[in-house]
């Protein structure tokens, strides 16, 4: 199992777009122990990619390695194992956790666990997500592309008290749904967040979408973001100037990490063009 061998590996076909890595292989080959596959029939037919997720799975989570289980996962995609594991109710298990190890890419948005928690940012829960600027802007970018003609983004900040409610509502929600998941974190997308707080506002009709009034108030609520910015006394460059110098800054306190960061700079860019 010492002689990991990289060029047979990849020629086998086995590294998946979305898989461990060659180093997380070298690291559990190096750990591992015969005992891990005393009952697994034909061991020699699994990969090394496979026999190290499983010596893995042995060593850090504690999973009894039996024949089904190993059958059960052989050649899988790690997030394949994760549901595996799932549906067989192995609740005991941090999914999270396993996550992250076996390098399945974690959801852009907002996650919420078993014990109600959120976890939206670093410096921010889900529920005060519009105090954290990378998290309004995300949002924002979404709203204004599948939702131009409403302008989400000016209606929330001309309503602060409703938006502090219903964010409040929707985290009440999803912490409601994260616990009947026993142990299961709810991993929500920005883009399905972003649908269930426009609904939200039209089930409230805070919108005032019906037949009488929709005419008027799209007409009074939509402002394009470059006329609503020289109604503020700046032009677009120079706000769009302002919002980098807080994000570098909420980078220098590690607030956000830099993927967020230049996720950032590229939609400050777009923007500029």
């Amino acid at each position: 199992m010492n002689n990991f061998d990289l060029k047979k590996y990849l020629a086998e076909g086995r590294l998946l777009k979305e898989d461990v890595s060659s180093r997380f292989i070298k690291k559990y080959l190096s750990m591992g122990s015969p005992e891990v596959f005393e009952d697994i029939e034909d061991i020699e037919s699994y990969s090394d990619r496979d026999k190290a997720i499983l010596i893995f799975l042995d060593e850090e989570h504690g999973v009894t390695i039996s024949d089904k289980l190993a059958k059960g996962i052989k050649g899988r995609a790690p997030a394949d194992i994760i549901k595996y594991f799932q549906d067989e109710d192995y609740e005991y298990m941090s999914y999270g956790v396993m996550k992250r190890q076996l390098g399945v890419p974690a959801v852009t948005g907002f996650t919420w666990n078993e014990s109600g928690g959120t976890v939206g940012s670093r410096s921010v829960d889900a529920e005060d997500w519009y105090i954290d600027s990378s998290i309004v802007r995300k949002l924002n970018k979404i709203w204004r592309g599948k939702y131009p003609e409403l302008n989400i983004s000016k209606f929330n900040d001309s309503n602060y008290n409703l938006m502090v409610k219903l964010s409040k509502e929707l985290d009440d929600y999803y912490r409601d749904e994260a616990r009947k998941q026993k142990g299961i974190d709810l991993e929500v997308p920005y883009e399905e967040y972003a649908a269930m707080w426009v609904q939200a506002l039209k089930d409230k009709e805070e919108l005032g979408l019906n037949e009488n009034k929709e005419d008027d108030v799209k007409e009074q609520m939509y402002i394009d973001d470059e006329e609503f910015e020289m109604e503020m006394g700046r032009s677009k460059k120079d706000s769009l100037k302002k919002e980098m110098m807080i994000h570098v800054d909420q980078l220098m306190d590690g607030n956000i990490d830099m993927n967020d960061f230049m996720n950032v700079v590229e939609d400050i860019m777009g923007d500029l063009k």
